[in-house]
């Protein structure tokens, strides 16, 4: 990811949504695979992913996450993953029955 964000000139957003796109888009290979009705949900979900991890970042001095109990990190993360892989297949559900 280095080094694809050098080669964009340092734009951290683009170079971590090419990079999660990516990731997802292979993931989703194998997902539809085996579950045919989720389409590119995958794919969405590591964009959102991208975008939340960035956010954090620049929230990390205002968020001060690793100062919370360990059992609330990960229940907050947890919850982060069960969201947008929920918001994802839900508005990739939404868009395709045409009700843009």
């Amino acid at each position: 990811m280095f080094r694809l964000y050098k080669a964009l000139g340092g734009n951290r957003v683009i170079a971590a949504s090419a990079v999660f796109a990516f990731a997802g888009a292979l993931h989703d290979v194998v997902v539809v695979a085996l579950v045919p009705q989720w389409g590119p949900v995958i794919t969405c979900a590591y964009l959102a992913f991208a975008w939340l991890s960035l956010i954090s970042l620049k929230f990390a001095p205002l968020l001060k996450q690793d100062r919370w109990p360990l059992f609330l990190n990960v229940v907050v993360n947890i919850g982060l993953i069960i969201g947008v892989f929920e918001t994802s297949r839900r508005l990739f559900w939404y868009f395709l029955a045409g009700n843009s």
